[in-house]
């Protein structure tokens, strides 16, 4: 009776102790929510990559691979080890506002000149 009922509970611990499945922001990034992935196997989660002075690259988030996404690992896609608690694949924060140049364009040359006096830039994406 002793070895059922240990057997049982032994059973049980090593349903409960299965792979959990890992969390990560899925879609278009219009919601931010961490979403269970869909597959067991999947340990990795993927998101647009994010290039300073030029924005995040096209794409969704996901889980798995980049290359199962379809996109190039480090060129227009990052990856990020998953885990069961929070998204890893998380929207990198960036500042709103920084000091950028202006250019005017010089009709005699059809070149652009760059004016020397920095100017505040304000991020309009937000």
């Amino acid at each position: 009776m002793k070895a059922s009922i240990l057997s049982l509970g032994l059973a049980l611990l090593l349903i409960r102790q299965g792979a959990a499945l890992i969390k990560c922001i899925q879609g278009d990034g219009s919601d931010l929510t961490a979403k269970d992935c869909a597959s067991e196997e999947a340990a990795l989660c993927y998101q647009p990559k994010f290039t300073e002075y030029t924005g995040l690259a096209a794409g969704d988030y996901g889980c798995g691979t980049c290359t199962a996404a379809g996109k190039t690992k480090d060129t227009d896609c990052t990856e990020c080890t998953g885990n069961d608690g929070n998204a890893c694949n998380t929207p990198v924060a960036t500042g709103a506002d920084f000091k950028c140049h202006t250019y005017t364009i010089n009709e005699d040359t059809t070149a652009f000149a760059k004016k020397y006096r920095l100017r505040l830039c304000v991020d309009t994406t937000a």
